[in-house]
């Protein structure tokens, strides 16, 4: 994803609840969403590992299928490791979720499995957690202003969520299959300027 700086936009427009707030804002394009989608909500994600750690002399306990996320959630970079030398089992995967709800709803269900299949196999459980980003709602007023834009140049234009999170960006627009020309109209555009690489 790409971070550009709005201008005379002026707008942070990525919170909570919409609203927006007047201060300079930031735009993200996700080369992985349409070209001219302009993200209504981004979803939030947590990262999410564990690690089961038998006796050596008893092996990697069989069984462990990690079930579907709660509803409203999924799985990304999902990936299972086995160590048979060590007996050790790691899992690793990324939660998403259109709401703080949701997304902490599908990692305690998480939790709960690995948990509980940790203590039936007699393994010894590591987790660790870390939130990347907070789903977010974009201002309808600068999702408006960024629909006349594109619509000006004479680029497509869509509106809907996206399960690509964009933590640094007020708001983010899908470039796939024009990512070259996005990038050219917003590097020469007035209100919009590249943010520093990060």
């Amino acid at each position: 994803m790409r971070a550009l700086g709005v201008g005379p936009l002026a707008a942070s427009g990525k919170t909570s609840s919409g609203d927006w707030k007047e201060s300079r804002g930031v735009l993200g394009l996700l080369s992985d969403e349409r070209a001219g989608r302009i993200c209504t909500r981004n979803a939030g994600a947590i990262s999410f590992e564990a690690t089961f750690n038998w006796r050596s002399h008893d092996g990697i306990t069989a069984g462990f299928v990690l079930n579907e996320p709660a509803p409203g959630a999924r799985f990304y970079f999902l990936a299972q490791v086995e160590d048979d030398v060590a007996a050790k089992l790691r899992i690793s995967c990324e939660v998403r979720a259109f709401y703080t709800e949701q997304l902490t709803g599908a990692l305690d269900a998480l939790l709960r499995y690995v948990t509980t299949h940790a203590a039936l196999s007699d393994a010894v459980l590591e987790i660790r957690t870390v939130r990347l980003a907070a789903p977010t709602v974009t201002a309808v007023k600068i999702v408006e202003a960024l629909a006349w834009q594109l619509w000006d140049a004479g680029f497509p234009v869509s509106f809907g969520p996206s399960w690509m999170p964009a933590p640094d960006a007020d708001v983010s627009v899908g470039s796939w299959g024009l990512e070259e020309a996005f990038e050219a109209f917003f590097r020469m555009h007035p209100a919009w300027k590249l943010s520093p690489p990060r």
